[in-house]
């Protein structure tokens, strides 16, 4: 094997070995590539998270500030070699191999960059309609990723996809009130502080009122809305891939019953899905699998 193909294979390897380790190491509200799929698969899914989820870590983390811009450019240059085969980076070459596979479109990529240098100068959202928008670049294209790669490629399908992956995303972020306002961020939007007279003191300060309560009840109600509004999907797309499904729309809804098992009080108390609750979903889709 030539010296330049010899790098490239090690190159992969190595990304291969990363982005899983990466992938497992992170919490996340569902199993992000089960033992439901074929190992293929969960090799290219554990390589688009990857790719998510250190882009994202970019717009987050505090000690890259100032630098969080030129690092979010590099990532889009090393993506574009990827899919041109000249990533320089293992996580990439990797990743670019799961593009070539696939033959998968760079825009969902982008579009996840284009939401996280958004992160950046972007901290508060006017009402309901513009964080949706806002979803349609931070978390609808993985869906549409994770769909292209199990081939089910339909509009439909990718319709239903984006009512999913908008609710992962809202339900993480009612999780997260606190923390992401310690980044400087409220999602929660300000039509809905100010109709029901919640405060942005009150989060800075962590008062937990009656009035965030009802907040908190309307917002876990609306995310649950999308929940429904997509759960058809699960019947709708291969046997194979039906189980990973549920694992994703399973672990927003236990989410939700999460916040409402704290009373809606994410202030002061993590809303994580516990132990017993994900292996009860992991059961619950392997019984799926065999219907």
């Amino acid at each position: 094997m030539p010296p330049d193909r010899a790098l490239d294979a090690r190159l992969k390897y190595e990304g291969l070995l990363a982005n899983r380790a990466m992938t497992l190491r992170h919490y996340e509200n569902f199993k992000v590539a089960s033992l439901f799929l074929p190992k293929p698969q969960r090799r290219d899914l554990y390589n688009i998270y990857a790719f998510a989820r250190s882009a994202d870590d970019i717009a987050d983390e505090p000690h890259l500030t100032g630098s969080r811009s030129r690092r979010l450019d590099a990532v889009e240059y090393q993506l574009r070699s990827a899919a041109s085969q000249s990533a320089s980076e293992p996580l990439f070459a990797a990743l670019g191999e799961t593009i070539r596979r696939y033959n998968l479109p760079l825009e969902p990529f982008l579009q996840l960059l284009n939401a996280f240098r958004l992160d950046l100068v972007k901290t508060r959202y006017a009402d309901w309609s513009e964080l949706e928008r806002y979803a349609t670049d931070s978390a609808n294209p993985v869906g549409r990723l994770v769909l292209m790669v199990c081939g089910q490629t339909a509009d439909h399908f990718f319709a239903l996809s984006d009512k999913i992956c908008t609710a992962l995303q809202f339900a993480n972020h009612w999780q997260d009130v606190a923390g992401d306002y310690r980044r400087g961020r409220i999602y929660i939007p300000q039509s809905l502080l100010q109709e029901f007279s919640v405060q942005e003191a009150d989060i800075a300060q962590q008062r937990f009122k009656p009035q965030f309560r009802g907040l908190m009840s309307h917002l876990v109600e609306k995310t649950e809305n999308l929940f429904r509004e997509g759960k058809p999907l699960l019947n709708m797309v291969s046997r194979q891939l039906k189980p990973q499904l549920f694992l994703y729309w399973g672990g927003g809804i236990a989410a939700l019953e999460a916040i409402r098992r704290v009373d809606y009080d994410v202030l002061h108390h993590s809303a994580r899905i516990g132990s017993f609750r994900k292996l009860r979903l992991a059961l619950q889709a392997g019984g799926i699998k065999w219907l």
